[in-house]
C-alpha cells in the first residue's frame, strides 16, 4: 500500500473519529432519550384527605310557637385582627316586598367549649373546658378547629320572631351588621342553612320548620346562585426552584364570601406554619385573587377561578428569611380575609396540598437531644409530665416524664423553637411554660444541638 492510500485511510478514520466525537457531543448536550422518573424539585399536588372545613347545624323548637333557635358552630378558622364571625336570620318569602327588611342579627346566649389534648399526669388526655355566658352575644372573635360555640337565640334575645325568617347564615365582618336588606342574587356569607320552608305561599298556616346541618359554602336567596364549596382544581403543579417555590392550578372554586385562597408551608414535626402568600393570576399580570369570593373578572366564572398561581419566596415571606427543608408541607387553603393584618396560625381548611420533595428535605439537620431537671419547691420532682408544643399550637409533639430525681430526657428533637410544658403530679395543668430553641451544632450544622434546661415550679 503506497503513502497515498495511508493517508487517505488516516483521513477516513479521522473523518469516522471526529463523527463519533460529534456524535458523543451532541448526546451529552441532549441528555437521555426520555425522562427517567420526577424532577427531583417538583412537589406532587393532591387533595388532603385531612382537611377540616367550617360545620355546624340549627334546630327549632318543636313548641308551636316556634320562639327558640339554637345554632351550633365547629371547626371556624383562626380570625385576622380586627374580624368578627356573626350569625344573621334572613327571609326568602319576603325578599321582594319593598321597605321590608328580610335579614336581622342572631342574638343568643352564647356557651364556648374547648377541647385541648395534653398529658396531665402520667398519660395524654382530653381536657374539656366549657364556659357558659349568661349575657347575650352578638358575635364571635376566637376561633379554632378546638372550639364549639352554641348560641341560644329567642324572640325576646333577638327582638324580633323567628317564625317569620327561612334560613339562618354565618358571615365574616368588622362592622356588625344590623337589620337590612338581601336582594334574591347577592351571594353572602359562608354557612347556611333552612329553618322555615314558606311552600311558596303568603300564608304561614301551610309553613314547615325543621333543624339540619349547616352548608359551607356561600349563601344566596336564589338557591340556583348558592355556591357550596368543595376542594377543586385541575392541572396541579408545584416545584421548588432555589429559593421559590411556585405552585399553579386551574378549575378552583371560588371561595365562600368573607374567604380567599392562601398557600402556607408547614412543618409536622415542630408545629411551624408560614404564611407564603396569596392566590395571584397567572404571569405576567400577576393580579391579587383576594376578593375571587365576590369580583367579577375575566379571570372568573360565576363559580370559579379559570387559572391562577401562587409564588412564596424564602426571604421575603412574612416571619423570614426561612429554609425551605424547615417544612414538610405545602397546602393550599381558604382562609377568612380582611382584617388589619394577615393570619398567624393556619386555617385547617386545606384545598390542596403536597410533601416537600425528598431532595429539599434532606437538606435538613438531624434531630438535636433535650436534657433537663425539675426543680419544685414543694419536693414533688417525680412523674412531671414534660411535653412540647409548636410555638401558637395547643397539642403536644413530643412527651415525657421526669425520674424521681425530677431529670428527663427527649433523645430525638427536630431542630426549631417549641414551647416547654411541666405538669406536676397530681396536677391538670401546667404550672411551668416557657419557650425552648433547638438550633443546629455550631460544630457540625448537619446535626441539631443537645441542650440542657432547669425547669423551676414554686
Amino acid at each position: 500500500m503506497n503513502g497515498r492510500s495511508i493517508n487517505r485511510l488516516t483521513a477516513v478514520g479521522a473523518a469516522v473519529a471526529l463523527a463519533l466525537v460529534g456524535a458523543c457531543q451532541e448526546d451529552n448536550l441532549n441528555g437521555p432519550a426520555k425522562i427517567v422518573g420526577d424532577p427531583l424539585l417538583d412537589i406532587t399536588l393532591s387533595f388532603p384527605g385531612n382537611a377540616v372545613f367550617p360545620s355546624g347545624s340549627f334546630a327549632i323548637t318543636a313548641a308551636a310557637s316556634r320562639d327558640s333557635l339554637t345554632v351550633t358552630l365547629a371547626n371556624l378558622a383562626p380570625l385576622p385582627a380586627g374580624r368578627v364571625y356573626q350569625v344573621l336570620l334572613s327571609d326568602s318569602s319576603t325578599v321582594d316586598s319593598a321597605g321590608t327588611n328580610n335579614v336581622v342579627p342572631f342574638v343568643g346566649r352564647l356557651i364556648r367549649t374547648t377541647r385541648a389534648k395534653r398529658p396531665v399526669n402520667r398519660d395524654s388526655a382530653v381536657a374539656i373546658t366549657t364556659i357558659d355566658t349568661t349575657a347575650a352575644a352578638t358575635s364571635l372573635t376566637a376561633a379554632d378547629t378546638n372550639q364549639t360555640f352554641v348560641l341560644l337565640g329567642t324572640n325576646a334575645s333577638l327582638g324580633a320572631t323567628i317564625a317569620n325568617y327561612s334560613h339562618v347564615m354565618v358571615i365574616v365582618t368588622t362592622n356588625l351588621v344590623g337589620a337590612g336588606t338581601l336582594d334574591r342574587t347577592t351571594r353572602r356569607g359562608f354557612l347556611f342553612g333552612r329553618f322555615r320552608d314558606a311552600k311558596g305561599t303568603p300564608a304561614r298556616a301551610d309553613d314547615t320548620f325543621a333543624g339540619g346541618a349547616l352548608t359551607f359554602g356561600s349563601f344566596a336567596i336564589n338557591a340556583l346562585t348558592r355556591l357550596p364549596f368543595v376542594q377543586s382544581g385541575t392541572l396541579l403543579q408545584g416545584a421548588f426552584r432555589g429559593r421559590e417555590v411556585r405552585m399553579t392550578m386551574r378549575g378552583l372554586v371560588r371561595p365562600p364570601e368573607g374567604w380567599r385562597y392562601a398557600a402556607w408551608l408547614l412543618d409536622d414535626r415542630t408545629g411551624r406554619q408560614i404564611r407564603l402568600g396569596d392566590l395571584v393570576s397567572p404571569v405576567p399580570a400577576d393580579r391579587s385573587l383576594e376578593d375571587a369570593d365576590v369580583e367579577t373578572t375575566s379571570d372568573e366564572t360565576s363559580v370559579g377561578i379559570l387559572s391562577a398561581q401562587v409564588r412564596g419566596f424564602a426571604d421575603s415571606v412574612a416571619g423570614g428569611p426561612i429554609e425551605f427543608d424547615d417544612f414538610t408541607r405545602v397546602a393550599l387553603l381558604i382562609e377568612p380575609k380582611g382584617g388589619t393584618a394577615p393570619q398567624s396560625i393556619a386555617s385547617s381548611a386545606l384545598v390542596i396540598g403536597g410533601s416537600v420533595p425528598s431532595s429539599v428535605a434532606t437538606r435538613h439537620p438531624s434531630a438535636g437531644k433535650l436534657f433537663g431537671v425539675v426543680n419544685s419547691g414543694i419536693g414533688n420532682f417525680k412523674n412531671t409530665a414534660i411535653y412540647l408544643t409548636g410555638v401558637g399550637q395547643i397539642y403536644p409533639l413530643l412527651v415525657t416524664t421526669s425520674d424521681s430525681t425530677g431529670a428527663f430526657k427527649i433523645r430525638s428533637i427536630n431542630v426549631g423553637t417549641y414551647t416547654l410544658n411541666a405538669v406536676p403530679k397530681d396536677s391538670t395543668v401546667a404550672k411551668f411554660t416557657g419557650p425552648v430553641t433547638i438550633g443546629k451544632n455550631a460544630a457540625d450544622p448537619t446535626v441539631g444541638d443537645s441542650i440542657f434546661v432547669t425547669i423551676n415550679i414554686p
